[in-house]
């Protein structure tokens, strides 16, 4: 982020993040995201492989209240 002198802005997904830039449409803005968001609100990829570690991951978890009978 600090490479490219960017303000980080949370938002709730990174495919939201995507649609806010392009319903934005200021050129500015940019996002952090999947190529398959990029492809769903056909916006350009600018830079890839912006991570700093090689073996960075990310996790998804399913979690659900336990259903009692």
């Amino acid at each position: 982020m600090e490479k490219y002198n960017l303000e980080p802005v949370s938002t709730y997904d990174t495919t939201g993040a995507v649609e806010i830039v392009k319903k934005n449409g200021n050129i500015e803005e940019v996002a952090i995201a999947s190529r398959l968001a990029t492809k769903i609100y056909d916006i350009e990829i600018i830079v890839e492989d912006i991570q700093k570690n090689p073996y960075n991951i990310t996790s998804f978890f399913v979690i659900t209240r336990k259903i009692t009978h």
